[in-house]
């Protein structure tokens, strides 16, 4: 499924200020991510929003509002916007609820794109001194991890040579 080349401009136009902005093709359309958090997107002409749970109702009493039911079921905290909810600069106003709620999540490490750690818990934003000790402690962590993994590779590896049947050496043929 295509998606509106010229909402996309709109929509980039309305997150120029952004620093954290970047874009990926998802859900058959374009989406637009902050930090790493889905913000916005669109999927053919409509404009598909992350308002999160707590606005989620507040988004659907307002016109040209609709669930988002990608899957066939509806997802709580995303809504569609249909065009004609989205003229002039309702877009802007619309984008804003969803820059709101993503910068309330954690930020996703571009290595890291799901925002989780080694053992699947979300790792939360952290900021100031205490912070950078235990982002300090996180990170050694991970090489520790990453350390292990090239370990048990290498022994997998070696395994894998011992596993092969040797060889006999061959002989070179005798001149007659």
């Amino acid at each position: 499924m295509a998606y509106d080349e010229k909402l996309a401009k709109r929509i980039r136009k309305a997150l120029d200020d952004e620093a954290s902005i970047t874009e990926r093709k998802m859900f058959g359309g374009l989406a637009f991510l902050n930090d790493g958090n889905m913000c916005c997107g669109i999927v053919g002409e409509r404009l598909m929003l992350r308002v999160g749970p707590d606005r989620h109702e507040q988004a659907l009493g307002k016109p040209h509002v609709k669930p988002m039911d990608f899957t066939g079921r509806p997802l709580r905290g995303m809504v569609y916007i249909e065009p004609e909810g989205i003229q002039g600069t309702r877009l802007k106003r619309w984008i804003q609820w969803g820059l709101e709620f993503t910068r309330s999540l954690p930020a996703k490490h571009p290595d890291n794109p799901r925002g989780r750690n080694a053992i699947g818990k979300a790792v939360p934003r952290r900021s100031g001194a205490a912070s950078e000790a235990k982002n300090a402690t996180h990170e050694k962590t991970l090489a520790r991890i990453q350390a292990v993994k090239n370990r048990e590779a290498q022994s997998n590896r070696a395994q894998s040579k011992k596993a092969q049947p040797n060889k006999p050496a061959s002989r070179p043929k005798a001149r007659r």
